[in-house]
């Protein structure tokens, strides 16, 4: 019977995953697999040895094949990274119809105009996301087709990557036999999880901390508003660990995420894990003076990734940058039966599923997968105790 099914790929710092899903007759994704692999040839989001990064991928690829039987053509990538950003632009255009009625054609000639004033040196465009429409000087809420107007004007924020490193991405899967279809930031894919419609329209930051970078995704009246990135992490808290107390990496990550208990006083190494997370903290509040959003974010920060699982990071959070603060959970889909997970550092590939332009990323696969679906069940349900904490 023939299946449709849907590829994420996500190439972080730290790891390298490679997830598969299956769109079911009732148009629930279903989990059927998974591949990983520790990252190498990667430095804050961005690639510095393509060929480590290539066998990186290409063994997280091998993996989810074996074990699903199914041979990978084509796939959407998550991003994250330093080199992630954005910037708003105003277009506008004379509505063409003559009747003034607005169709999607003006909406896209309006941004096209806006993208005219943007400066691409050395960056890559990934997506125009319309933030506000104005007809005929005013606001209109919601998408302005079937109005009448003579004029239209669209704010649109553009989110940006940096040329160098999504060639090379897309270089790195063509060589593993894989057709990039999409490209999209993590927080993008993950907001859709995690913050409700109306925490994004009340004001809402989505924020990413990973193993050398941290993404923020700010939503207000339900549309993105900001895309920023810089290049601090759960890594650079074992670094500091390893340093202060003159230990190995090894060690010290375990000393982090409490897998290894020592002789050392906890307020100690409360007192390294804080002085790095005060950086990381007061890096996303200077983005956030910066868009005049500092404080005024009523659905507050909502925390994601690898580092997310830090004891208390969340009153830590709600501390500093003096707004609500949680860390965020989701269950993802095996076979029609919930399976929860808190290893936030999937929910990129997750998210992907809930962007509706991800439809044209399935493909059609006429196999039986290779596995029994007792023998996939068996295997997820493995899987995800491992990522659970």
């Amino acid at each position: 019977m023939a299946k449709k099914i849907f590829v994420g790929i996500d190439i972080g710092s730290f790891e390298t995953r490679v997830v598969i899903f299956e769109r079911t007759k009732e148009g629930v994704p279903v989990f059927l697999g998974a591949g990983t692999a520790l990252t190498r040839g990667v430095r804050h989001g961005f690639i510095v040895n393509t060929d480590q990064c290539k066998a990186s991928l290409q063994k997280a690829i091998t993996q989810v094949q074996a074990e699903t039987g199914i041979r990978i053509k084509k796939a959407s990538l998550s991003i994250g990274g330093a080199h992630l950003s954005s910037v708003i632009a105003v277009g506008s255009t004379i509505v063409s119809k003559a009747d003034n009625e607005i169709t999607e054609r003006d909406i896209e000639n309006a941004i096209a105009e806006a993208e005219k004033e943007l400066s691409l040196t050395n960056q890559k465009l990934l997506d125009a996301l319309p933030i506000q429409y104005k007809v005929d000087g005013k606001v209109s809420f919601g998408s302005p087709l079937g109005m009448k107007g003579i004029k239209l004007e669209v704010k649109t924020l553009f989110c940006l990557a940096q040329t160098k490193h999504i060639d090379a991405l897309m270089s790195i899967a063509s060589d593993a036999g894989i057709d990039i279809v999409d490209v999209i930031p993590s927080v993008i894919n993950e907001a859709q999880l995690v913050a409700s419609e109306q925490q994004r329209i009340a004001g809402a930051l989505v924020m990413n901390i990973g193993a050398e970078s941290t993404t923020l995704g700010v939503y207000e009246n339900s549309s993105l508003v900001s895309l920023s990135s810089f290049p601090l992490g759960g890594r650079d808290i074992t670094n500091d660990i390893a340093l202060v107390l003159k230990i190995s990496l090894e060690e010290a990550e375990g000393i982090k995420i409490g897998s290894i208990i020592t002789g050392i006083p906890k307020k100690k190494i409360d007192d390294i894990i804080t002085a790095r997370l005060y950086d990381i903290f007061e890096a996303a509040e200077l983005q956030l003076k910066k868009i005049r959003r500092s404080g005024l974010l009523p659905a507050g920060v909502i925390l994601t990734g690898g580092t997310s699982y830090l004891p208390g990071l969340d009153e830590y959070a709600k501390n500093f940058l003096k707004i609500p603060a949680r860390v965020a959970v989701h269950e993802v889909m095996v076979h029609n039966t919930k399976m929860h997970t808190k290893h936030l550092a999937w929910l990129p590939l997750y998210g992907l599923l809930a962007q509706p332009k991800r439809e044209r990323a399935y493909e059609t696969y006429d196999n039986n997968f290779g596995l029994s679906l007792k023998k996939i069940k068996e295997w997820f349900v493995s899987f995800v105790k491992q990522l659970l904490p």
